[in-house]
């Protein structure tokens, strides 16, 4: 890969670690921000390090919902589905991305500006 492949890396983790927070404030469940700005910052960490993830979360004190997430373990999980929705939401799977929003119970026409906001968040 590029020598740049670190920096892209940790801009799009924290981008999705804003995202995550972002949506996770708006999520009628009550999702808690902290663990799914965590989710987000640590959904690239295998790619980053080149550590396989299951050897990463064997090592990180993570609530177990968080692991289960990042695992994809759990899909009866809000961090799951909300790592799920900003993946679509990021490759453009616009269905997924509804179908995902409607399980939350999250109006996705906010989406696009919290979105904006991450990004802008993880390139200053």
């Amino acid at each position: 890969m590029g020598e740049d492949k670190p920096e892209i890396i940790v801009i799009e983790s924290l981008t999705r670690a804003r995202f995550a927070e972002l949506i996770s404030c708006k999520i009628r469940k009550g999702a808690n921000s902290f663990n799914a700005y965590i989710v987000g910052l640590f959904s690239m960490v295998d790619l980053l390090l080149e550590v396989p993830l299951e050897q990463i979360l064997q090592e990180l004190l993570l609530p177990i919902e968080v692991k289960g997430a990042l695992d994809g373990n759990s899909s009866n999980n809000d961090y799951r589905r909300l790592l799920d929705l900003i993946i679509n939401y990021e490759k453009g799977q616009w269905d997924e991305v509804t179908k995902i929003s409607k399980q939350l119970k999250l109006d996705e026409k906010w989406l696009p500006n919290a979105y904006y906001e991450a990004i802008f968040y993880a390139n200053e």
